[in-house]
């Protein structure tokens, strides 16, 4: 399983590992603000469009 081999490899290096966290911990929040942002530029939107 090459995916285990890799998970062991990163694991040797600790600033992969901050890397890695601070990837999966910013990857949600960045997805969440952008989400905020679409929404918000949506309801904007159709407030300007509806008298």
């Amino acid at each position: 399983m090459p995916a285990a081999g890799f998970m062991v490899h990163i694991m040797a290096s600790p600033a992969m590992v901050q890397v890695m966290v601070a990837i999966i911990i910013g990857m949600p929040i960045i997805g969440i603000m952008g989400m905020v942002v679409f929404i918000g530029i949506c309801i904007a939107f159709i407030m300007f469009e509806t008298p």
